[in-house]
C-alpha cells in the first residue's frame, strides 16, 4: 500500500509539473517572430542594390533640372582693355544680366568707362570722365516670347525628374513582386516540409503499433516490413523537402537584407504558421483597369515623355519665327 501510494503521489506531482511547464510556455512570448510580407518589402525598399540604380537615375535627373535652372541666374560679364598706338586709351566695362521666365524678358544694367584718345571710328568707346551707367529691358515680340531654349530646358528636365521617379516606382513594384513570389515559395516549402515530417511521424508511430501486434501474433510480419519500406520512402521525402526549403531560403535572402545590405537567411522558426486564406470576393475588373490606367508608373512615364516631346515641338516652332525684340534702355 505504501509503494502504491508513493507512485500515485509521484505521478500527480509529475502531472502538475507538466501542466505548469505548458502554462509557462503559453505565457512566455516566442523569441522568433514570423517573417511578414511587410518586413520583407521594407527590407527590399531599404537595402536592395538593384533599387539603388533607379534611385541614382532620380538623383541624376534632379541634377540636370538644377543645371537647367542655372540659365536664369544673374550673370556678370566684365572686360578691361588697354590699347597703345596712335590712339592710346583704356576701357573698362561690366554688365549684369537677369533673364526672367515670363515672356522671355531680360533685365540688364552695367557700367563702362573709356579714357584716352579715340579714333573717329571708335568714338562710341569714349565716355564721360566718371563713366556711364546703363540699364534696360529687352522684350521679345515674336521669337522666344512664348518659348525659348532656357525655358524648354527647364520644363524638359523638370519632367525628366518625374519620369525618373516613375521609373523608380516601376522598379520598386517589379522587385516587390519578385520578392513576394520568393516569399510564398518559401512559405509553401515550409508547409511541405511540415507535411513530410508529419507523414514520417505517423509511419514511425504505426511501426511501433505493428511491432506490438506482430509480437502478439495478431498480424503477419510482412505488414511491418511493408511499413518499414514506407518509413524509408518518407524519410527520403523529408530530406528532399528540407533541401527544397534550403534552396528557397537562399532565393529569399536575395531580397531579405539587413541594414548594411547583407543577405539574411531566415530560419524555420520564422515561417508563418498558416497560409493566408484565399479571398472569396471576385474583383471588379473595370475598377481594376481604371486604377491601373491611373496609377501604373509605365503609363504615367509615357504621359510625361509625351509632355516632354510637346515642349520640344513648341521650341522647334519658336525657331521658325522671325526675331523682333523691343528694347528700353
Amino acid at each position: 500500500m505504501t509503494g502504491l501510494r508513493l507512485r500515485r503521489t509521484v505521478s500527480v506531482v509529475a502531472g502538475l509539473l507538466v501542466a505548469a511547464c505548458v502554462a509557462h510556455a503559453q505565457t512566455v512570448p516566442s523569441l522568433s517572430v514570423p517573417l511578414t510580407t511587410t518586413e520583407l518589402l521594407r527590407a527590399v525598399d531599404r537595402a536592395l542594390p538593384l533599387l539603388e540604380r533607379a534611385r541614382q537615375d532620380v538623383v541624376i535627373a534632379q541634377g540636370e533640372a538644377r543645371e537647367a535652372l542655372g540659365a536664369f541666374d544673374l550673370s556678370l560679364e566684365a572686360t578691361a582693355k588697354n590699347i597703345r598706338g596712335k590712339y592710346d586709351n583704356g576701357r573698362v566695362s561690366g554688365i549684369l544680366e537677369q533673364p526672367l521666365a515670363p515672356l522671355g524678358i531680360t533685365l540688364y544694367g552695367g557700367y563702362r568707362l573709356g579714357r584716352g584718345s579715340f579714333g573717329p571710328y571708335d568714338s562710341r568707346a569714349q565716355t564721360l570722365r566718371e563713366g556711364e551707367v546703363t540699364g534696360g529691358v529687352e522684350l521679345p515680340l515674336l521669337r522666344n516670347r512664348s518659348m525659348d531654349g532656357r525655358r524648354a530646358a527647364q520644363q524638359v528636365t523638370a519632367l525628366g525628374v518625374d519620369v525618373a521617379e516613375r521609373g523608380l516606382d516601376k522598379a520598386r513594384l517589379t522587385y516587390f513582386a519578385q520578392a513576394l513570389a520568393e516569399y510564398w515559395d518559401w512559405v509553401a516549402a515550409g508547409q511541405q516540409l511540415g507535411v513530410a515530417r508529419g507523414l514520417l511521424d505517423l509511419a514511425e508511430a504505426r511501426d511501433q503499433q505493428l511491432a506490438e501486434a506482430t509480437a502478439l501474433g495478431q498480424i503477419a510480419a510482412v505488414e511491418r516490413t511493408d511499413n518499414r519500406r514506407a518509413i524509408l520512402q518518407r524519410r527520403s521525402a523529408l530530406i528532399l523537402a528540407e533541401r527544397q526549403l534550403q534552396m528557397k531560403v537562399i532565393d529569399l535572402s536575395l531580397y531579405l537584407r539587413a541594414l548594411d545590405g547583407t543577405p539574411v537567411r531566415p530560419g524555420q522558426d520564422r515561417l508563418p504558421p498558416l497560409m493566408p486564406p484565399v479571398p472569396q470576393d471576385e474583383p471588379d475588373e473595370n475598377a481594376e483597369l481604371r486604377l491601373a490606367f491611373d496609377r501604373r508608373p509605365e503609363l504615367a512615364a509615357l504621359r510625361l515623355k509625351r509632355a516632354q516631346q510637346e515642349v520640344e515641338l513648341r521650341l522647334a516652332e519658336n525657331a521658325m519665327l522671325p526675331t523682333l525684340n523691343l528694347f528700353s534702355e
